[in-house]
């Protein structure tokens, strides 16, 4: 098998659910392969729309398909 490599770059989120109705969110976003390479941006705080901005090198044991998972 083959090692897989894949860039990510998260650049920003806009209509977010307000998870609290009494304040702003305090949105990351989680990228990974499998639980053992997983990548977190920054926690922002009190923010509608943020920015990250950020850049992460994801790396797999892969065969042909490389399959990765984001949450916000």
């Amino acid at each position: 098998m083959a090692q897989g490599h894949l860039r990510v770059t998260i650049v920003e989120a806009a209509k977010l659910v307000d998870k609290d109705k009494t304040d702003f969110n305090d949105p990351y976003v989680e990228v990974y392969v499998d639980e053992k390479h997983k990548k977190k941006t920054q926690a922002l705080q009190d923010t509608e729309r943020p920015v990250w901005n950020e850049t992460f090198d994801l790396y797999s044991i892969i065969f042909l398909l490389f399959i990765f998972y984001i949450s916000i």
